[in-house]
């Protein structure tokens, strides 16, 4: 599989710049209060090793728009594939707007944005080959199967390459590249088949998952403690979490709760969320953030364009914010 410009480039019928470009030809053509083109390129790469055996190998390439029209108050969406006219996909948005009615949507106020956000890697992930991913995979499971008898395990390498353009009738025009990459290892074994995995990602080039023998020490290490005939006495107990398992928790238990349209539309949910509310001691602080470089969920902008930034949900223990 070749890098993103190999796979969707430019020099291809229905390319991602000839589907970007259509897209900024249209963007004042309808009149409609506010229209929206979202251009997304996407390759994806996996590999699967179980054991000896290589259980999968994923390749994959996409590319299409999604287009949003605004009329007195009401949405209008359509989605444009590979090789469709973009003219007919913003028609069509803009007559599902005007048949909704009169609606209740008021856009926030954005200013204008134009960039184009291609943040350098060490190792592009489309310069290395499918055999060398697969051949990491096979090595990081050799290397686990290799410590203990009777063990079982699994590897996963998965990679995403992104490229998105956001463009609308307010003057933004941004454009993001980025790759994400990650390895999730599994191993199953000992007297008791203790199972003990290591999930990592990274918005990154493939330098992120080479010479991970780290992970692998960590995971023997983690097996052969586990690996004993021990109990935990019922009751109440103090737990040290790591960093990325209490991220977990936090996402799961708080932060979809923090999601403002749910806390919008049901009366109990605002009630529990109330701002201020107390929801832990003074050494909690709990935040969003796109702005992390390298990091999972790190982005430029958001999906309407906006340029991402910290927002902070818990300050001191208590609620200051909401997604």
């Amino acid at each position: 599989m070749g890098s993103i410009a190999e796979v969707l480039g430019s020099d291809r019928p229905g390319g991602f710049e000839r589907i970007r470009s259509s897209a900024s030809a249209e963007l004042t053509r309808i009149p409609v209060d506010f229209l929206e083109i979202r251009v997304v390129g996407r390759t994806l790469f996996e590999v699967v090793q179980a054991g000896n055996t290589l259980d999968a190998l994923i390749s994959h390439a996409e590319i299409g728009a999604h287009v949003r029209a605004l009329s007195d108050g009401s949405w209008g969406s359509s989605w444009l594939s590979l090789g469709g006219s973009m003219r007919d996909a913003v028609e069509r948005a803009a007559r599902s707007a005007s048949a909704s009615g009169p609606g209740s949507v008021v856009l926030a106020e954005s200013g204008p944005a134009r960039d184009f956000f291609d943040p350098p890697v060490i190792e592009p992930l489309g310069e290395v080959t499918p055999r060398e991913k697969t051949f990491l995979c096979r090595r990081y499971s050799e290397l686990l199967a290799s410590s203990m008898r009777d063990l079982s395990t699994r590897v996963h390498y998965r990679e995403v390459v992104t490229d998105r353009a956001i463009l609308n009738t307010r003057g933004v025009d941004v454009r993001e590249r980025h790759s994400l990459c990650g390895l999730r290892m599994e191993a199953v074994g000992g007297s008791s088949r203790t199972q003990v995995s290591r999930d990592i990602a990274y918005r990154g080039g493939f330098e992120f998952v080479r010479n991970r023998e780290d992970l692998v020490e960590d995971m023997i290490g983690k097996l052969s403690e586990r690996d004993t005939d021990r109990s935990v006495e019922p009751g109440v107990h103090d737990v040290i979490i790591d960093p990325q398992l209490a991220g977990i928790l936090v996402h799961e238990a708080f932060g979809h709760m923090s999601e403002a349209e749910k806390v919008a539309e049901n009366p109990r949910m605002a009630e529990v969320m109330k701002m201020g509310k107390e929801f832990g001691r003074p050494i909690l602080n709990i935040y969003d953030s796109g702005v992390d470089r390298g990091t999972r969920g790190a982005i430029a902008y958001d999906e309407e364009g906006v340029a991402s930034r910290r927002t902070d949900l818990i300050r001191e223990g208590r609620l200051v914010g909401r997604l």
